[in-house]
């Protein structure tokens, strides 16, 4: 706009400087400022800027409508990945159940099984023991209240541990006083395990 105002005044200034008639001049003069005040009120669209600003804004409305596609489809696959975990969980859930009840099942069989065993075994044990303390009853009393020929200590109350360290010492020889002589032949044929079920015998008395 400014190299047409430009131009104008150009062509202005030189008419005025030419030899023609005034009358000439003035309307030269006056049809070169129409011209003026014509280009003055045309508009001039910046043709670029508004195409650039036409794509920018279609590429912002395409970035717009896929971002929101995408967060549409993110939430739907949220939605489903929830609703699978939920489901997962419920089975889960329920199959932990079904096994901790099944092994709390096997578990008590398991237990009255081994308190049967044990049952079992410590009446055996106990009832051997009571068999074999029927020969040392003679000398202990009947429930080992008595000092063996008057010489022995008291077996009443002893424990467990106690009577079979000591049983186990007259038969290898390393326990004993006056005692010991008689004691060797007494339990030289007694086993390990008939130790065992005597000293638990013994602890009942």
């Amino acid at each position: 706009m400014k190299a047409i105002l430009g131009s104008t005044c150009l062509a202005l200034l030189l008419l005025s400087g030419c030899g023609e008639k005034t009358e000439d001049k003035v309307e030269v003069k006056k049809e070169v400022m129409k011209k003026t005040e014509e280009v003055k009120t045309v508009k001039v669209e910046p043709v670029q800027d508004s195409a650039s600003k036409t794509v920018i804004k279609d590429m912002a409305t395409d970035l717009k409508e896929s971002t929101n596609n995408a967060i549409d489809k993110a939430a739907v696959i949220a939605e489903k990945i929830s609703e699978k975990s939920s489901e997962m969980m419920v089975k889960v859930t329920a199959k932990t159940e079904v096994i901790s009840e099944q092994v709390m099942e096997k578990a008590k069989v398991m237990k009255k099984s081994l308190d049967k065993k044990y049952n079992e075994v410590v009446n055996a044990s106990s009832e051997n023991g009571k068999k074999l303390y029927l020969k040392c009853a003679g000398c202990h009393g009947q429930n080992g209240e008595k000092k063996a020929l008057g010489k022995s200590a008291v077996i009443q109350g002893w424990d467990k541990a106690k009577t079979i360290e000591v049983l186990k010492g007259y038969k290898d020889g390393t326990y004993g006083a006056a005692m010991k002589a008689i004691m060797i032949s007494q339990v030289r044929a007694l086993s390990d395990e008939n130790i065992e079920d005597l000293g638990s015998f013994i602890s009942t008395l």
